[in-house]
């Protein structure tokens, strides 16, 4: 029988992700919690995985997020990139995820919310804010 995945946890507040190294999250919150690091990080920098990651953070950095719709544009592509990504690197199917949504909240010129809802395969959702 396949094991949950498992790892650190780590919290996402306004001022930046901090890491418990006396925490763990098993099973749904491990998916949602290592999807949520894949779309903040920058595609091509993880020398294991070079393909894992997305470009969102950079499109923002870059200045191209001017408006809500166009946020929400490069939102959907860190969607699919992380979920296609998950799925084939998650080498645990006892709950796979089916859905990312990522949905624009809250837009500054400092910084980008999102509303962020994993859906898995048996129908359960995770949903959290997070800033990037």
């Amino acid at each position: 029988m396949p094991e949950n995945p498992k790892g650190l946890r780590i919290e996402f507040k306004p001022e930046g992700a901090v890491l418990h190294l006396d925490q763990t999250v098993e099973g749904r919150w491990a998916t949602t919690q290592a999807a949520l690091v894949n779309v903040g990080t920058h595609r091509g920098t993880d020398f294991t995985y070079p393909e894992r990651g997305t470009e969102i953070v950079k499109q923002a950095a870059e200045g191209l997020m001017v408006d809500f719709r166009t946020s929400q544009h490069y939102a959907n592509f860190a969607s699919l990139d992380t979920v296609f990504f998950i799925r084939e690197h998650d080498q645990v199917d006892v709950d796979p995820i089916t859905d990312l949504d990522l949905s624009v909240s809250d837009l500054t010129y400092q910084r980008l919310f999102l509303d962020v809802r994993t859906t898995f395969d048996s129908g359960n959702e995770i949903g959290t804010v997070t800033p990037l």
